[in-house]
């Protein structure tokens, strides 16, 4: 199930709401009349990546559009909470979320140091990958960029923390 929400349009009657699961075939799933903000897609898959398009019906009239991502897919340890010990499979399960909605924006997979992750320690630059490749897809998706709350991770120094994971698990939920 995947939970959707938007802000508010002046003076909207009711919006309207679709979905992509491909980038391309977008399927209706009604109506909702204002005030209500926000639904819960029942219909979603599980394990399932899709692009939310809902517009505002103002006086008549089709108004503005909010864009919006989502995925179905379960996270190992959700939330993540300050002291957990972050694992290689946190960094594995974001980067199939990541490439997930690549796929929507119809951009190449990315391809990762250290791809398998097997025996290695989790480094800055498995999250600065993973941040990068996150906001390609969300800017060629017209959504905004994720802001950070520590920017930049010096290599082979910067800890890794838990905020820094569920940062990014945010940019694609």
């Amino acid at each position: 199930m995947a939970n959707r929400g938007w802000d508010a349009v002046t003076n909207a009657s009711f919006y309207t709401l679709s979905r992509t699961s491909d980038g391309s075939n977008y399927q209706p799933l009604g109506n909702v009349p204002s005030p209500t903000t926000s639904v819960t897609d029942p219909s979603a898959s599980p394990d399932t990546f899709y692009f939310y398009v809902v517009y505002a019906y103002v006086g008549g009239q089709l108004g503005p559009a909010s864009y919006d991502i989502a995925t179905t897919m379960t996270f190992t340890d959700d939330p993540l909470t300050a002291g957990t010990v972050i694992k290689a499979v946190h960094i594995t399960q974001l980067r199939t979320a990541v490439n997930g909605i690549r796929a929507l924006a119809h951009l190449t997979p990315t391809t990762f140091t250290d791809s398998s992750l097997a025996g290695t320690f989790i480094k800055a630059i498995h999250i600065t990958e993973l941040r990068t490749s996150m906001n390609q897809a969300r800017q060629s998706l017209a959504l905004s960029q994720i802001p950070f709350a520590d920017p930049t991770l010096t290599p082979n120094v910067t800890v890794i923390k838990a905020t820094q994971l569920q940062e990014l698990r945010a940019g694609v939920k």
